[in-house]
């Protein structure tokens, strides 16, 4: 509409009215051009940029990036090569040279790239396009040669401490999970609470419909990660797996989970309130933090899971009286200044919620979640005063 019969509109008219200033001038007109997908201007640009600042990381993307979607293989892989030099894990120039070098018919290349992508990202979170472009290198490479996972850990370098590790994410990858399992468990017998070994354990018992075992591990790794911590997907997985457990044959209850993790009486009631927090069933959670709380009033976990708990269900004002008593115990307590600024906002004590907010703030400056509760509490209190 800008640029209509009677007027024309330019990039520089844009620069102008929002007073991009010259230092900045080239990297908008890249960016610009980009979002119109006019990649050879954004290059022009670009090389303008490399001319004066030859090791310049936007650049060296960006120009990576033009020369891959133009469909120029070469230039990509001398960029991104160049731009790997000087961030040697750089996820964006892993997976763009990965691709460049798979295009041109580097399997090799491409194995090693896209496998050390693999180790910067969780498995679950790596694209499934890539994962296929991986495993189709694999198998060229295989045809022309015999080319072993031996052979990959070689050209990787890898140590021998992170050997299984990189085995284990390999047989992911490949769907070899019983594999996987062997050197999960191994890892295990060596270190029990292994976080990673539990995840990719619980996770190929998942998909290999082994669901009580998956139920173990993932029970095991919810016990050690505190709950808000833990994966949504893998709650889901763990959800999953319990409702499979209970289907028309079988009935698997608490207890039965109890007596397989072989959970000691000391423990009981802080397992059962992780179990139905994983679950979504906090008012059975407020049950048992009720009794533990009546046994040790001021203990520190009831505190907190209670006060979350209220929270969740929409009882802010017991919420805040739990959550209170915990930081009469531990005054920097973080979730406790989260929860209790949140519940005070809900119940519109506003004052009370931005002493809490400032606390957070002060403890960690760049909190983003408290600078945006920040911003709607002063937008009250503003609304409030005028």
């Amino acid at each position: 509409m800008c640029n209509s019969m009677t007027k024309t509109y330019t990039i520089e008219d844009l620069e102008n009215s929002l007073k991009i200033k010259q230092d900045s001038a080239l990297k908008f007109r890249v960016k610009f051009n980009f979002i119109l997908g006019k990649y050879k201007d954004a290059i022009i640009d670009l090389t303008k940029l490399l001319d004066i600042e030859p090791n310049n990381k936007f650049a060296l993307s960006y120009r990576g990036e033009a020369y891959h979607l133009t469909g120029r293989c070469r230039e990509t892989i001398i960029d991104l090569t160049k731009l790997l030099d000087i961030e040697p894990n750089n996820k964006f120039a892993l997976k763009y040279r990965g691709e460049a070098y798979y295009l041109s018919g580097r399997y090799k290349d491409t194995i090693t790239d896209l496998t050390k992508l693999f180790g910067i990202e969780p498995s679950d979170v790596a694209d499934e396009l890539l994962k296929k472009k991986w495993i189709e290198a694999f198998n060229k490479c295989n045809n022309a040669t015999t080319y072993t996972l031996e052979d990959l850990e070689n050209s990787l370098k890898i140590n021998q401490d992170s050997a299984l590790k990189f085995r284990v994410k390999f047989n992911f990858i490949i769907g070899r999970y019983k594999d996987a399992i062997i050197d999960l468990t191994k890892l295990l017998d060596i270190e029990p609470n292994n976080k990673f070994a539990l995840r990719y354990r619980g996770e190929a018992y998942h998909l290999m419909g082994r669901y009580k075992d998956a139920i173990i591990d993932l029970t095991k790794l919810f016990g050690i990660e505190p709950s808000d911590d833990v994966d949504e997907l893998l709650k889901k997985k763990w959800i999953k797996a319990f409702d499979m457990c209970n289907n028309a044959a079988n009935t698997y209850t608490l207890e039965d989970l109890e007596n397989s993790l072989k959970i000691n009486q000391d423990s009981v009631l802080k397992f059962r309130i992780k179990f139905n927090f994983i679950l979504g069933r906090y008012k059975d959670a407020i049950i048992d933090l009720t009794n533990l709380l009546d046994i040790e009033p001021n203990n520190k976990f009831a505190l907190r899971y209670r006060g979350e708990a209220y929270h969740l269900i929409g009882r802010y004002r017991e919420a805040i009286i739990d959550l209170t008593k915990l930081l009469d115990i531990e005054p920097n307590n973080k979730f406790a200044l989260k929860y209790r600024a949140k519940a005070y906002y809900l119940i519109e004590k506003y004052k009370e919620s931005f002493n809490d907010v400032n606390k957070l703030l002060k403890i960690e400056t760049n909190d983003e979640w408290a600078l945006k509760l920040l911003a709607k509490i002063i937008e009250k209190l503003c609304s409030i005063n005028f």
